[in-house]
């Protein structure tokens, strides 16, 4: 349903349709028989995986997708040259919603028959190695979810500005540092949802809304009531489109209800769209930090007199790297700088 109204409102033609729901089938003749699995969240809300009975393909629209194009159709060239197109793609869209990943591929072991080839909606289809794509999934999927450390939600809306763009630049810095990330789409989730996910996770992280009253202002509000103000702090994000609520009006409902910020609030930043979503990610990567510290604490309270003081006496430098690209400026501080060839002269680093 979401996607269909999505469609007319990019489209403005009118056209048929027909909304169909998980298990639902439709015959299309001469053996098509299309079977519907829900698998949402991956990467859309409403998506669907949808199996031809006779061919034998899954239609899995973003899920099992990479950002690589070749001469060729299929998965013709190695595992080892797709791998790590076909990884990245997964940490930036599927790795957030792990959860639903797992789900989806259980459900999709139910089809009625088996499955010969998945068309994806970004890269080749996959047929060569079919069972070793979704192999990988199921293993990433089953690593993320068994960290079981600090948890996040993020709530971004659909079709408002740079909103999904910049709350997938901040979920993947998370999801980097093993922190649980689930997303939602504050225009396709509903209240019961909001409530479970804010029982879920530790950290809300809003992203704003425009301005006036819409779905995606009804859930966010559903957020403020479903939250704890002992057990979680929120996050408000700007998501730079037109007419949207202000990032301090709404940091400002959540204080006056008690709620405390984990990261001050975020508004978009003045300059290149690279230095926008570099300043998401670092922002990211701050709450990472945040919520593992005490994790790390913990850890180096479990050490005993005697490690620690042998570990005082192993010598070491400190060195502050910093590095610039066009607008973006970024700087570390390395505990080890050697040289790594005299022409041209890199150096090696560890941070």
């Amino acid at each position: 349903k979401t996607c269909i109204t999505f469609l007319k409102d990019l489209v403005h033609i009118d056209f048929d349709s027909r909304i169909v729901k998980g298990g639902d089938q439709i015959d299309l003749g001469g053996g098509h028989i299309l079977d519907f699995v829900i698998a949402p969240n991956l990467h859309w809300p409403d998506t669907m995986f949808t199996y031809d009975n006779k061919t034998q393909i899954m239609y899995t629209c973003d899920a099992f997708g990479m950002h690589y194009c070749s001469d060729q159709v299929t998965d013709k060239e190695s595992v080892e040259t797709l791998e790590p197109h076909y990884k990245l793609y997964y940490n930036c869209l599927m790795r957030p919603n792990a959860r639903s990943v797992l789900i989806a591929l259980k459900k999709a072991g139910d089809l009625p028959g088996e499955v010969a080839a998945i068309a994806t909606g970004h890269g080749p289809m996959l047929c060569e190695n079919k069972d070793v794509w979704m192999d990988k999934y199921q293993g990433w999927s089953d690593i993320a979810t068994k960290k079981l450390g600090p948890s996040v939600c993020i709530l971004w809306v659909s079709r408002h500005g740079e909103s999904e763009r910049l709350a997938q630049a901040f979920a993947y810095s998370l999801t980097q540092q093993d922190i649980l990330v689930e997303m939602h789409d504050l225009n396709a989730i509903d209240a019961f949802e909001v409530a479970e996910c804010c029982m879920r996770n530790q950290v809300i992280v809003v992203f704003t809304p425009p301005q006036g009253d819409s779905t995606a202002q009804r859930n966010l509000s559903s957020a403020l009531t479903s939250c704890n103000v002992k057990e979680n702090k929120f996050v408000v994000c700007a998501s730079g489109g037109e007419k949207d609520e202000p990032v301090d009006a709404l940091v400002s409902r959540w204080v006056q209800s008690g709620f405390q910020e984990a990261l001050p609030g975020l508004k978009t930043q003045a300059g290149s769209d690279a230095k926008n979503l570099a300043f998401f990610e670092g922002s990211g990567l701050a709450l990472a930090k945040a919520l593992l510290s005490k994790t790390k604490a913990a850890a180096k309270d479990k050490l005993d007199a005697q490690t620690m003081q042998a570990l005082g006496k192993m010598g070491g430098g400190r060195y502050i790297i910093s590095a610039n690209k066009g607008e973006i400026r970024s700087g570390a501080i390395a505990t080890w700088v050697m040289p790594a060839s005299s022409e041209p002269p890199p150096f090696a680093v560890s941070v």
